[in-house]
């Protein structure tokens, strides 16, 4: 009986760390695993509408304004 030869292959996940698999020859990856990162579909996170990102920013400036104002404050 010939023994089956073991492969070593990286695999790449959109979730998940890429990692080694030890494949039988011929065997190919586990379904949602890829051989080249570039073949993962990455999904991006869908951007929040204008007006909830103009109020962060807005938060943001006036948290800001008032670290400034405390700095000033305990020279």
């Amino acid at each position: 009986m010939a023994e089956d030869r073991i492969i070593r292959r990286w695999g790449y996940h959109a979730k998940q760390e890429a990692k080694i698999f030890e494949l039988k020859e011929g065997e190919s990856l586990p379904s949602g695993w890829f051989d080249s990162p570039a073949r993962v579909e990455v999904v991006k996170p869908k951007r929040k509408p204008k007006a909830e990102e103009a109020e962060d920013k807005s938060e943001a400036e006036e948290d800001l304004t008032e670290e400034d104002e405390d700095d000033e404050d305990s020279q």
